[in-house]
């Protein structure tokens, strides 16, 4: 019984030796048992690993007295969170997911983020009481996109221009993956502006090698936008403005282009709209503007145009009319030369070309002709760099007149007119001889040509 009294103080969790009685015990209880390992019950098994861990191989206290050089593998019971912790690679990690990390703040990455495609950057304190974390994830509300990395702070991108979110953070452990913390306050996401909507580009067919783009703004991006820029292709010429339409200059005559047009704010540029229609700068007809015009109720010596405008390139005076008796008319302004040449096609033969000498009182001479006003004459001057101050002027006149001899009834008349000073024209005169005045019904118009 002695052998078995020791075998059964072995077995014993009491503190005392065990009595002859327990040792019968123990014995009857051996063996009516599962034997699992060496002839040992489980029963008797779990309780020496029992007393064991309780007695002689587990260190336990508060957080602050952990052991200061573990091992890995070293076991340690925390009373303060009554978990099991195992030291790992410098962490007492416990039997537990990590805990919930706190202090979450974001804020807005806008600098040149494409449009819908917004960024903001989470911060938060990781919670050092639960399991060890490995990684975290940002999640924003709404839409749900997500971020993940080893430490704060995470950046998430893709988010919606112009659109408010909130963001929750959770941390990831061997033991798995903690609840969500408390949100974020709500940050706008902002971005460079959506691209412009092109409209239609207009050629100013003027000479003046100008175009107008016309556009619809797209939406702000968040920020609100500054100006927009208008892009001809070929050449990449611009122009900006605050709104449509934009006006951009420089185009060479008788190219084709395309234009495109970005808006910017505070953010960046964004992209390019798509290209518009393709227009040509030309001088076109269009480019005639009315300056005057005069229509006689009764006949008259003169119709005269006094201070000219002088913003336009050139002038052209149109006219139908006669004089009484179908003598000439004659045009005189404050800078016509004082000689002028002259071919006149009687149908298809010349009539007569000379050079012909102003006539001192009344001007360069204009074989107006017609007897009356139902026969009247029809003409165009074309009056070059009127403006300028440092051209000679020079006058292209065509006139088609009623001729009575011969056997043709119209006499087509050109004339070149040459002048002898560089001073602007500010004013033009018709004039016809006293005892042959101009026909009520004569009509003088004055028209400006940009290009």
């Amino acid at each position: 019984m002695t052998r078995a009294r020791d075998v059964a103080n072995v077995l014993s969790i009491a503190t005392s030796l065990a009595t002859d009685a327990e040792t019968a015990t123990a014995i009857s209880n051996h063996n009516s048992s599962t034997t699992s390992v060496h002839g040992i019950s489980d029963t008797t098994a779990l309780a020496t690993q029992t007393y064991v861990q309780n007695n002689k191989g587990i260190n336990k206290g508060n957080t602050a007295s952990r052991p200061e050089s573990p091992a890995n593998g070293d076991l340690y019971y925390n009373t303060e969170t009554s978990v099991l912790e195992v030291y790992d690679a410098g962490w007492w990690i416990p039997n537990t997911t990590p805990g919930i990390p706190t202090s979450v703040s974001a804020t807005n990455q806008p600098s040149g983020r494409a449009y819908n495609n917004g960024s903001a950057s989470v911060s938060f304190t990781p919670e050092t009481s639960g399991g060890k974390a490995t990684s975290y994830t940002v999640t924003s509300s709404p839409g749900s996109y997500t971020a993940s990395g080893a430490s704060s702070p995470l950046t998430i991108t893709g988010l919606q221009s112009s659109t408010q979110y909130t963001y929750t953070v959770t941390a990831t452990g061997p033991l798995g993956t903690s609840a969500a913390s408390t949100a974020s306050a709500g940050v706008t996401a902002t971005t460079v502006p959506q691209a412009p909507t092109i409209g239609t580009a207009t050629g100013t067919g003027d000479g003046s090698g100008t175009a107008t783009v016309t556009f619809t703004a797209g939406s702000t991006g968040g920020s609100a936008i500054t100006s927009f820029t208008a892009t001809s292709s070929p050449g990449s010429l611009t122009a900006s403005g605050a709104s449509s339409p934009i006006t951009i200059s420089g185009l060479t005559l008788d190219t084709p282009y395309t234009f495109t047009t970005t808006a910017t704010n505070s953010n960046g540029i964004s992209l390019s709209s798509l290209p518009s229609n393709s227009i040509t700068s030309t001088l076109a007809l269009s480019s005639f503007d009315a300056i005057a015009s005069t229509t006689l109720t009764s006949s008259q010596a003169a119709i005269s145009f006094n201070s000219i405008p002088q913003d336009y390139k050139h002038l052209q005076i149109r006219w139908v009319g006669a004089t009484v008796g179908g003598d000439y008319m004659y045009i005189k302004s404050n800078n016509f030369p004082t000689k002028s040449s002259r071919m006149a096609l009687l149908g298809t033969d010349l009539y007569n070309s000379a050079n012909y000498n102003a006539d001192a009182t009344y001007g360069t001479e204009m074989w107006f002709g017609g007897i009356d006003v139902s026969e009247p004459a029809s003409g165009i001057i074309d009056i070059l760099d009127y403006s300028s101050t440092t051209k000679v002027k020079q006058a292209k006149i065509l006139l088609v007149r009623p001729h009575s001899t011969g056997p043709y009834n119209s006499l087509i008349t050109l004339i070149n007119q040459f002048g002898t000073s560089t001073s602007a024209i500010n004013s033009i005169t018709f004039q016809s001889k006293p005892s042959y005045p101009l026909c009520a019904g004569t009509t003088v118009s004055l028209y400006g040509i940009k290009g």
